[in-house]
């Protein structure tokens, strides 16, 4: 989803270019308010995490509830359909200046990190919506990005002066309803998919189980071994696992001497034990490090490696 290009403005009959702040009535900023004091002055206060990013929506499932005093609440209450614009926050993958639509019918401010923009009278709200989405999800945000210690602003007054395209308000309604089907098909099809690759998991998971337990024999079976082992085959001796393997160990040469990192032979730490197979590693260690640090050894491919400190 991305904003209309030259081309297609210049072909798309009844479209107008406008600057993006134009779209909006006002742009106000959100309040934080204080700790819930139990009376009236309590009200729901739609933060960030609140954002739902595969929709572009936010504000029903908020819970956060914060005491504003009605001077400052009353002027800031959104309305459904309002544009929710993050000014504070980010992180490199996820820069701020995410927008999404308030879905939510209770009272509700937005929190001092968001900007509310009240879409005009001639434009379709969850058009507007999406077509902040489509600028944020084509990174048009980016330049407008101010980095200051630990935190990220948006220059929210440079970024809603940048020009769109709009098609007449029908036409937006139109779009905005397209949109809105077909991301609820993908997303449908996508939690399908989800449960699939779930289900798959754990048939191969029991099947790894039954087969190193012997439960897919037809055979005669018996109880034995410790008690937590179901009935094996007959014919199958149980015994400890060390005695299956030749068992050794590593050490890690000292990180803060590059020329130990600068070899060819690769180096497995217990981070990278996370997924089934390991084929490769980050890092590589020298002769140097060989020849220093005697307790690295060479392990044969197929090795069984088992993440002893330092996992997640």
């Amino acid at each position: 989803m991305t904003a209309p290009s030259a081309s297609v403005r210049s072909a798309a009959t009844g479209w107008q270019e406008t600057r993006l702040k134009y779209l909006f009535e006002f742009e106000r900023n959100g309040v934080w308010g204080d700790e819930p004091q139990g009376d009236d002055g309590d009200v729901v206060c739609v933060r960030v995490a609140d954002f739902d990013r595969s929709t572009f929506r936010g504000g029903t499932l908020a819970k956060t509830v914060r005491s504003v005093p009605a001077s400052k609440s009353v002027p800031r209450m959104l309305r459904h359909g309002d544009v929710l614009l993050e000014k504070s926050g980010g992180t490199p993958d996820k820069p701020v200046g995410c927008a999404v639509s308030y879905d939510g019918d209770a009272p509700a401010v937005c929190s001092n990190f968001i900007a509310q923009l009240r879409p005009r009278p001639d434009t379709h709200p969850r058009y507007v919506g999406l077509l902040m989405a489509a600028l944020y999800i084509s990174r048009r945000n980016v330049p407008f990005v101010k980095q200051t210690t630990g935190i990220q602003n948006l220059d929210s007054s440079g970024y809603l002066g940048i020009r769109v395209a709009v098609p007449p308000k029908n036409q937006q309604m139109r779009i905005a309803d397209f949109l809105d089907r077909e991301c609820a098909i993908l997303d449908d099809i996508l939690n399908e998919s989800e449960r699939l690759i779930a289900l798959t998991d754990e048939r191969d998971r029991l099947a790894i189980a039954q087969l190193v337990t012997g439960q897919n024999d037809d055979g005669e079976t018996k109880k034995q071994g410790p008690w937590w082992l179901p009935a094996t085959p007959s014919t199958w001796s149980p015994r400890k696992i060390s005695r299956n393997f030749k068992t050794g160990s590593g050490t890690t040469p000292t990180s803060t001497e590059s020329r130990y990192y600068d070899g060819t032979y690769p180096w497995l730490n217990s981070g990278e034990c996370r997924d089934n197979v390991v084929s490769t590693t980050r890092k590589l260690v020298s002769d140097e490090a060989l020849a220093k640090f005697s307790a690295l050894k060479f392990y044969p491919p197929g090795s069984l490696v088992i993440a002893m400190y330092g996992a997640t």
